[in-house]
């Protein structure tokens, strides 16, 4: 009982101390849980990938250069993409890469990846009967129009827009595997600015490179033009 009296009396005269204790400790279980919260959250992050036919294609080009005895090509690859958020918090997109199945990779499951996107000197242009159908950039701002890019998706929104990879000059077999309906392997990887990432397997078309010159003179020539600039 004495014992009992002791407790009783100390905590009578420290009850401020003990509130103060008793606050710090809540507020620590709320952060805490707060941040769990936000992990689960992000780490179920529903998005949904979608490659358009219509303006995906790959093709290889002579450069008109060599490094010994080897000529070098380059291959430049654009994707049509649809980005749909399927969250009820909005998303930010981020870097956007993208790999194919090379003619030097023997292993089906190996990829050749091309990491940055290049900038398009202009919008990709397709046919469509007897006009000619543009198609907008998915990130890259346009001299076409005053609107400023917005990566940010809102919930149950999607976006559509193109993105575009040219390859350094290379040699020998880095160039993509083209099957026997001329179609290349290809697996486009999705970021977002919290570190969450996507992919989805896909085939694109490898188309030669004149054909699509005829209405896009400056595809794959981005990097020759920096070059020459400098």
């Amino acid at each position: 009982m004495e014992y009992l009296s002791t407790i009783q009396e100390w905590t009578n005269n420290n009850s401020g101390y003990l509130s103060l204790l008793i606050f710090l400790a809540g507020l620590v279980v709320s952060v805490w849980f707060a941040k769990k919260n936000k992990r689960t959250k992000e780490s179920n992050v529903d998005l949904s990938i979608e490659i358009i036919d219509h303006a995906s294609m790959c093709t290889s080009f002579d450069t008109g250069n060599s490094q010994g005895s080897s000529k070098l090509h380059r291959t430049a690859l654009i994707l049509y993409l649809k980005i749909t958020n399927k969250n009820e918090n909005p998303i930010r997109i981020g870097d956007i890469r993208v790999g194919y199945r090379s003619q030097s990779h023997e292993n089906p499951e190996s990829w050749y990846w091309l990491n940055n996107e290049t900038t398009m000197v202009e919008e990709y242009k397709s046919p469509m009967g007897d006009k000619v159908k543009i198609y907008p950039y998915l990130k890259q701002a346009s001299v076409n129009s005053s609107i400023p890019v917005n990566m940010t998706i809102e919930p149950y929104d999607s976006k559509n827009g193109t993105v575009y990879f040219e390859q350094d000059e290379s040699g020998g077999y880095l160039i993509p595997y083209m099957d026997d309906d001329f179609r290349v392997n290809v697996i486009v990887e999705v970021n977002d600015n919290i570190g969450n990432k996507w992919t989805l397997e896909g085939r694109i078309h490898k188309v030669k490179i004149e054909a699509i010159r005829e209405l896009n003179p400056y595809f794959g020539l981005t990097r020759q033009l920096c070059d020459e600039s400098v």
